[in-house]
C-alpha cells in the first residue's frame, strides 16, 4: 500500500536540513512514544519508519535519490492536474519551481508489517481524515484470508482501531475549534462507536464521551438555527434537548448530563435556544416537562399556548394557559400574567382584580399613567398587554417574531368572538342553574310550611265551613291536569271575609317571591305566552342601558356586563316551578271551600281526609329532584369517572383518532382544548398508546354544590409514541403521576372539567 508520505515528514524536518540537525530530530522523535494502549508491535513498527527514514536521509546518494523521486512524483501531480504544461522545442524539461513549490508530501511504498506505524505517524503529523480513511481500508484488507497479516489479526486490528479513534477524538476537538459543532459531534461519535462496537479501551471511550457531553449544547443550537426545511437536522437538535432534559431530569432538575453547565447556565441556554423553536415546538417540549413537576417549564409553557392562542385566535389555549397560571401562584407572582390572559378570555373584572395582586411597582406605575383619567386600569392594562406580548412573548418564538398583531384585530376576528359568546354563555348558564337550585330549595322549604299552615287553619275552621257553604249549589270536584283538583262547573263561590283574607295573603306572599298569581286559572292561561319574564325595572334604567350599550361598542376589550337573560328554556323551567307551587295552593282553596264540607262530619273526614285514590302532588316531585341533586359522589362512582376518562384518551390519541369519546367524559371548555391536541396529532400522522393504573387518594365534594368534587389520584401512565408509524423512544415515557380532577355533573352524569398534575 501507498502511504502519503516522505521521509523528511516522517522525521518532520524540511529538506534543507542539517545533518547536526536531522540527527536532532531523529532522536527527538524517538523519545515521543505514542499512547501507552498500543502494542509492541505496533511501537516497533513506527520506530522502524523513523530509523529507516534517517539512514536514507543520512547518506548523501540515497538523499539525493529521494528528492529526485519527490521532484517526479510533483511533477508527474502537477502535469496531471494542469496538462498545459509541455516540454519547450529546445528538449529543457520545465520542472516545477523548488522554491514557490517545495517538496509537497508524496507516497511511499510501505511494507504490510508497516502499515499501522504509518498510520501512528500520519496521526502524529495531523493528518486524521487520511488515517480514518487508510484506516478503514487497512481494515478491510485485514479481514481477507489471503492477507498476510491475517495470521495476527486481532493484535493489529486493535492497533488501527485504536489510531482512527484517536484520529477521530482530534478531528471532532479541531472541529469545534472552527466552530462546525456537529460535524465535530459526528467525527467524535464515529470515534465513540468503533469502540463500543469492539468493546476496546474504555478510558478512551470515556474521554471521547465527555467531549461529546460537553459539545451537545453546541451542536442543540446549531441544528435548531437551521432552516425549516431542515426537518431531518432540526429533529435531531430536539432529540439531543430531550437527551439532556431527561439526564438532568428537568429544566431545574439535580440530575447530571454531563455538560458542565450549572442550573442557572443551563436556564440561560434554555433562552437562547428558544428563540430558534416554533410555539408549538416548545409547548410540545415544555409539555413533556411536567413530568418532572418543573415550575419553569410550566412557566415558559404558558408562553408558548398564550402566543398561540393570540396568534392563531384560538382562545381555548388561553384558558388552558390561566389554568396553568393558577398552580403557579403559591410559587410566583403570576398575577399580571393571569390579568393578561382574563383579559384575552374578555373577562375584565377578573383581569383587574388580578391586576390588584401584581407586585410589580414598575409595571403598576406604567399601567396606572396609561389609564389616568379614566374609571379603572383596563386602558393601561390594555396598553401593557399589547407591548407584552410583542417584547415578551413573540420575540421568543422562530414563527412569531415578525408577527405584529394587536388586540383589536384579535378582539375583531370572528372566531374568537363565537368562541368568547359561548363562554360567556356556559357561565351564564352555570350562574343561572346554581340561583335556580337555590331559588327551588328555599321555595319549596317555604311551600311546606305554608301547607302546614293551611292544614291548622282548616281543622280550626270546620265548623265554620260547614255553616257557611250549606245553602250553596253542590259541586264536583274533578281531577285536572297533573292529578290536581279543579272545578267542573262555572259557577262562582260567594267571596267571604275569610276567602278574601286568605287570598290576600297568597298573593301578598306570591309578590315576595316576584311573581303574582290571582287564580289557578289565571295562571294556566298565562303560561303559555307569557315570555316576557323578567326583574323590575325603574323608569332611568333604560337610559342607563342605552349609554352602557354605547361606552361597550366603543371599547372592544371590555366586555359587556352579565345581564340577566331569560331564555325560553328558563321560562318554561320557571313557569313550571311557580305552577306547582300555586297548584299546591290552590289545590287546598278549592277544597276547604267545596260544598261537600256540608255534609256530615265524619263523612267530611272518610271522605276527604282520606281519599279511596291518592292523588300525587308536585311536592313529591320537587323532592325526589332535590334528593337527586343533594346525592353525593362515592369513590365507586369517582373510580368509573376517572377509568372512562383514560379509556377515552387512548382511544382519541390511539391508532384511529377516536376524538367522539372525548364528548362522553369532558366538560366545555377542557373539552374544545382536548380536541384541539387530538387534531394537531392526527394531522402530522402521530399517534400514542396508553396503558393506565390508578389508585384513587381522596374525594372532596364541594360543601355549597353537590354537584362538584375534586378527585386526587395516582395514575402510571404508559405511553409509546409512534411518529411514521415507528416508535419513538426519546417521545416515550413510563411515568407516575399524581393528578387532581375537577368533576361537574351535568344531566345526571359527572364530566371532567379540570385537569391538574400536583406534586
Amino acid at each position: 500500500m501507498r502511504i502519503p508520505l516522505d521521509y523528511y515528514r516522517i522525521l518532520g524536518v524540511l529538506p534543507q536540513v542539517t545533518d547536526k540537525q536531522l540527527s536532532q530530530a531523529y532522536h527527538d522523535r524517538c523519545l515521543q512514544l505514542p499512547r501507552r494502549e498500543y502494542s509492541k508491535m505496533a511501537v516497533l513498527s513506527r520506530k522502524q519508519l523513523l530509523t529507516q527514514a534517517y539512514e536514507i536521509l543520512s547518506d548523501s546518494e540515497q538523499r539525493a535519490a529521494h528528492e529526485d523521486l519527490c521532484l517526479e512524483s510533483t511533477f508527474s501531480d502537477q502535469l496531471k492536474f494542469n496538462p498545459e504544461i509541455s516540454l519547450t522545442g529546445q528538449g529543457e524539461e520545465i520542472l516545477p519551481d523548488s522554491d514557490s513549490s517545495p517538496l509537497a508530501p508524496r507516497t511511499l511504498e510501505i511494507a504490510p508489517k508497516q502499515w499501522i506505524g504509518a498510520l501512528m505517524i500520519l496521526q502524529e503529523l495531523g493528518e486524521y481524515e487520511l488515517v480514518i480513511k487508510f484506516g478503514e481500508i487497512f481494515l478491510d484488507t485485514l479481514s481477507s484470508p489471503r492477507s498476510e497479516l491475517y495470521s495476527s489479526i486481532c493484535e493489529i486490528q486493535t492497533d488501527v482501531i485504536l489510531t482512527i479513534s484517536l484520529a477521530a477524538l482530534e478531528l471532532s476537538r479541531e472541529q469545534w475549534q472552527q466552530e462546525e459543532y456537529e460535524q465535530a459531534g459526528i467525527s467524535g461519535g464515529k470515534g465513540l462507536s468503533i469502540l463500543q462496537e469492539n468493546c476496546l479501551f474504555t478510558s478512551l471511550q470515556l474521554e471521547i464521551s465527555k467531549d461529546l457531553y460537553k459539545l451537545r449544547p453546541y451542536r442543540i443550537l446549531e441544528l435548531l438555527a437551521q432552516p425549516e426545511k431542515n426537518r431531518a437536522d432540526r429533529d435531531r437538535g430536539k432529540t439531543l434537548l430531550q437527551e439532556m432534559l431527561q439526564e438532568r431530569q428537568g429544566i431545574d432538575g439535580q440530575g447530571d448530563d454531563h455538560s458542565g453547565l450549572g442550573i442557572d447556565d443551563f436556564l440561560r441556554f434554555i433562552q437562547q435556544l428558544r428563540t430558534y423553536l416554533t410555539a408549538s415546538e416548545q409547548e410540545d417540549i415544555f409539555f413533556r416537562e411536567t413530568n418532572y413537576r418543573s415550575a419553569v417549564a410550566a412557566y415558559l409553557r404558558v408562553y408558548s399556548l398564550i402566543a398561540r392562542g393570540f396568534a392563531g385566535r384560538q382562545p381555548a389555549f388561553i384558558i388552558e394557559a390561566k389554568g396553568i397560571l393558577d398552580g403557579l401562584e403559591k410559587l410566583q407572582d403570576v398575577s399580571l400574567e393571569k390579568g393578561i390572559c382574563a383579559l384575552l378570555l374578555g373577562e375584565t373584572q377578573e383581569a383587574i382584580l388580578a391586576l390588584e395582586q401584581c407586585e410589580d411597582e414598575k409595571v403598576l406605575t406604567f399601567i396606572r399613567e396609561q389609564s389616568r383619567g379614566a374609571p379603572d386600569l383596563l386602558p393601561g392594562l390594555c396598553s401593557y398587554g399589547q407591548d407584552w406580548l410583542q417584547t415578551e412573548v413573540f420575540s421568543h418564538f422562530r414563527d412569531f417574531k415578525k408577527r405584529t398583531d394587536s388586540l383589536e384585530d384579535y378582539f375583531a376576528d370572528q372566531a374568537v368572538q363565537t368562541y368568547l359568546e359561548q363562554l360567556s354563555f356556559l357561565k351564564e348558564k352555570q350562574d343561572e342553574e346554581k340561583q335556580e337550585n337555590e331559588l327551588m330549595f328555599s321555595r319549596t322549604i317555604s311551600r311546606n310550611e305554608h301547607i302546614v299552615q293551611e292544614r291548622r287553619a282548616f281543622t280550626k275552621g270546620r265548623h265554620l265551613r260547614q255553616t257557611r257553604f250549606q245553602h250553596q249549589e253542590p259541586q264536583l270536584l274533578v281531577s285536572g291536569g297533573g292529578g290536581i283538583p279543579t272545578l267542573a262547573t262555572a259557577a262562582t263561590v260567594p267571596m267571604t271575609p275569610y276567602r278574601r283574607s286568605f287570598r290576600e295573603n297568597s298573593s301578598r306572599g306570591a309578590r315576595d317571591r316576584s311573581v303574582v298569581t290571582t287564580s289557578y286559572q289565571d295562571s294556566l292561561q298565562k303560561a303559555p305566552t307569557d315570555r316576557s319574564f323578567s326583574l323590575p325595572t325603574t323608569a332611568d334604567e333604560p337610559e342607563q342601558e342605552a349609554q352602557r350599550g354605547s361606552h361597550e361598542r366603543t371599547n372592544p376589550y371590555r366586555p359587556s356586563k352579565t345581564i340577566f337573560k331569560f331564555r325560553p328554556w328558563f321560562v318554561l323551567v320557571a313557569s313550571l316551578t311557580v305552577l306547582g307551587a300555586v297548584g299546591s295552593s290552590v289545590k287546598w282553596i278549592q277544597y276547604i271551600v267545596s260544598p261537600l264540607v256540608a255534609l256530615e262530619e265524619e263523612q267530611l273526614v272518610l271522605e276527604l281526609r282520606q281519599p279511596p285514590i291518592p292523588i300525587p302532588v308536585p311536592e313529591t316531585q320537587i323532592k325526589n329532584q332535590i334528593k337527586n341533586q343533594t346525592e353525593k359522589l362515592t369513590i365507586e362512582e369517582a373510580k368509573r369517572v376517572i377509568e372512562t376518562w383514560l379509556l377515552s384518551k387512548a382511544d382519541a390519541f390511539g391508532l384511529d383518532h377516536k376524538i367522539e369519546s372525548l364528548n362522553n367524559i369532558l366538560a366545555t371548555p377542557l373539552l374544545s382544548v382536548w380536541k384541539n391536541r387530538v387534531q394537531n396529532l392526527e394531522k402530522d400522522q402521530d399517534y400514542w398508546q396508553y396503558k393506565h393504573s390508578f389508585t384513587i387518594k381522596s374525594l372532596k365534594i364541594t360543601d355549597n354544590n353537590p354537584d362538584k368534587a375534586v378527585v386526587e389520584a395516582d395514575v402510571r401512565e404508559i405511553a409509546d409514541f409512534y411518529q411514521d408509524s415507528q416508535r419513538n423512544a426519546s417521545k416515550s415515557y413510563d411515568d407516575q403521576l399524581k393528578v387532581r380532577y375537577g368533576l361537574l355533573r351535568e344531566q345526571d352524569r359527572w364530566l371532567i372539567y379540570s385537569l391538574e398534575l400536583i406534586n
